[in-house]
């Protein structure tokens, strides 16, 4: 005598899970719960994983299988999976379970990176107060230079328009001073006048 075996009667099928308990954080007993609407219960076997890289649980039938009391070391998120394994089949159903507040994605701080992070910025602004301090001096030094150039330049300009304003006025002693200056830029000097003087007198001619 044979025993035919429909699969869609033994299969486990509508595994859900329900979850009760304190989540808020870690360390808090949690309660979990499945059930199962189609399929054997007695002969299946009902592997539990609750994600946190624990060992897996396996327990042979819904009724001992059936409900799970589990605590979380760190809060985090967790996948929890039931797995019901019978002749008829796999069959597998996952909730995901959160404990306490765990940093979003690429929030997390290493130990140190916000004093690196300070460091870097303190380095760079003192690095631009350098550069601008240098800057500054370069700055006024070139205006200094030009300041003293500019007024050297105009002194010996006042001068010279003194001299020459002098002169066309009719004033002798801005004349004289102007002859002697003429004399210098000649070579020309009272003492070779003289000796040029008693030349032509000895010769009694030119």
């Amino acid at each position: 005598m044979s025993v035919i075996v429909h699969i869609g009667e033994v299969l486990a099928q509508g595994l859900s899970i329900g979850v009760q308990g304190d989540q808020s954080k870690a360390g808090q007993e949690l309660t979990f719960s499945l059930t199962q609407e189609k399929g054997l219960t007695e002969e299946t076997i009902y592997t539990w994983d609750f994600g946190d890289e624990s060992d897996e649980v396996e327990i042979k039938g819904l009724d001992a299988a059936g409900t799970q009391r589990y605590t979380y070391a760190s809060d985090g998120h967790y996948s929890v999976r039931v797995t019901a394994s019978n002749e008829g089949g796999r069959n597998s159903i996952v909730i995901d379970v959160t404990i306490g507040t765990p940093p979003s994605p690429g929030s997390e701080k290493f130990i140190g990176s916000d004093d690196e992070k300070e460091k870097k910025r303190a380095t760079g602004l003192g690095v631009g107060l350098v550069i601008l301090f240098l800057v500054v001096i370069l700055v006024v030094g070139a205006f200094i230079i030009v300041f003293f150039w500019y007024r050297k330049r105009y002194v010996n300009l006042e001068g010279q328009y003194k001299t020459l304003r002098a002169g066309t006025t009719g004033d002798p002693m801005a004349l004289s001073i102007s002859a002697s200056e003429l004399q210098e830029d000649i070579g020309y000097s009272k003492d070779s006048e003289a000796d040029d003087t008693r030349l032509v007198s000895d010769d009694g001619e030119l």
